[in-house]
């Protein structure tokens, strides 16, 4: 009886402490959204300052270990609104299975020398995988080591001759659709480059260049392919997603054995153990108006009221203030009852192209703190399950922070601020246009529900 008697003041004690506090607010805003039971005495605004622009990415680690994936990226396209975009690719080989004192037989005999790259994912490509890529594959001379990071604008030394077998080249169409055979085997769509009789002659001569993977790495420090001699028009050109990790992904030496001949297939693998990092060119000369305004040598953020924009593969990012936002709580307290920055795509035809170039899938908020560095913020407890993933029937990211938000309103974060960038953005090519603070038909909106404890 007396544990019901308490139970009763607490909940008459709630409803005296509440009625004399409860504000106006708009109950026909956020509903789609906002569960109806905690809009009850919580009030609703959506029209903080936000200042919102375009920078440039920081450079990023794009090495096998510093960005997770188990592909690359290799291609070009020049995209109407961001301009022209290489990925480049750097990769040494392993022995397979550390296999040690290979050979390749009695009185070998060279056939070929092809490079090989199985495409990953459903699509397997960025952008417009119809046109031609002219592919160059050149020796590395400095070597590649497994503990050092790689970042994306890193140049590793080459020789600058071509090892394709025309010594200039191959342009090609990837064909992503249509298995292929090797030795009656079929396996799935391949990127297959032919290269120089001399690659695999090189191996041939000396055995002792393929007694281990040590022995390799030191005689043959690998392979720089690159399609940044590609020729492409406005609108045109694709980024290729490479499965490194698949055993068919390899620099293969085709050889017989004297009078058999039988063809037999010498395997380098980039698998587990192989060093490889994409190197990532962007030229924004042709971009929009809008962006390059915003980028060096102008970088006028005032355009960012207008359009952000955003590319992966260490593009552009964007950099967001809620400047006036703790002056909420300036009269007293108030608790944060849900904070949602919701980023709406900028729908203008000229924008948007789904067929080619995809808007990203997924957007990750980070904080800056007071010192100028990232910090991930308390929401985010898992980053691939985190929000910020496209909302189709809205049309926008959205991601819910309240935790971040009553931190700010509390005046616990001073100068606190925002980067909004591409989900691994380290291997990602795609990008998205947000609508500013005063785009009129795309606002950017912190939604946001608080009640006054005053």
């Amino acid at each position: 009886m007396l544990k019901k008697y308490k139970s009763l003041c607490r909940l008459l004690y709630f409803l005296l402490f509440i009625a004399p506090v409860a504000c106006k607010h708009d109950s026909s805003i956020g509903l789609d959204i906002q569960p109806k039971e905690d809009l009850l005495y919580a009030s609703y605004f959506d029209t903080s300052t936000i200042i919102c622009h375009t920078v440039m990415e920081d450079s990023l680690r794009a090495d096998e270990r510093g960005t997770g994936a188990n592909y690359n990226l290799l291609g070009s396209y020049i995209d109407p609104i961001f301009g022209r975009s290489d990925a480049s690719l750097y990769t040494n080989f392993v022995m397979p299975n550390n296999i040690i004192n290979a050979g390749f037989g009695n009185n070998p005999k060279l056939d070929s020398v092809v490079l090989s790259f199985t495409y990953s994912g459903a699509k397997g490509y960025y952008g417009d995988a119809t046109d031609a890529l002219k592919f160059n594959v050149y020796k590395i001379s400095e070597s590649l080591y497994y503990d050092s990071a790689y970042y994306s604008n890193h140049s590793t030394q080459y020789e600058p001759a071509d090892v394709t077998n025309t010594g200039q080249g191959l342009s090609l169409v990837p064909n992503l659709s249509s298995y292929i055979s090797i030795f009656d085997v079929g396996y799935y769509p391949q990127l297959r480059l032919r290269l120089n009789d001399e690659i695999g002659q090189f191996f041939m001569d000396d055995t002792s260049r393929v007694a281990s993977t040590t022995a390799l790495q030191k005689a043959f420090k690998g392979l720089y392919i690159t399609t940044k001699n590609t020729a492409l028009s406005n609108g045109n050109g694709s980024i290729l997603y490479l499965n490194m990790t698949d055993p068919q992904s390899k620099l293969s030496i085709y050889y017989h054995n004297g009078s058999d001949l039988t063809s037999r297939a010498f395997d380098l693998s980039i698998g587990f153990g192989a060093t490889r990092y994409n190197q990532y060119k962007h030229d924004y000369t042709t971009a929009d108006d809008t962006l390059k305004h915003q980028l060096p040598p102008l970088n006028d953020s005032t355009y960012g009221k207008y359009d952000v924009f955003l590319q992966g593969m260490a593009g552009t990012k964007a950099k967001i203030e809620i400047p006036y936002l703790s002056h909420l709580s300036d009269a007293g307290p108030v608790a944060i009852n849900k904070a949602q920055l919701a980023l709406k795509v900028d729908y203008k035809p000229y924008f948007t192209d789904p067929a080619k170039f995809a808007i990203a899938p997924r957007l990750v908020l980070d904080g800056i703190d007071g010192n100028g560095a990232i910090v991930p913020l308390v929401e985010i407890v898992d980053p691939y399950t985190y929000s910020g993933t496209f909302n189709a029937e809205a049309r926008e990211y959205q991601f819910n922070i309240p935790y971040t938000i009553q931190q700010i309103v509390s005046k616990k974060y001073s100068n606190y601020k925002f980067y909004l960038r591409v989900f691994l953005h380290q291997a990602n090519p795609a990008r998205v246009v947000i609508g500013g603070n005063n785009n009129t038909s795309y606002p950017l909106k912190l939604r946001l529900w608080y009640t006054k404890l005053y």
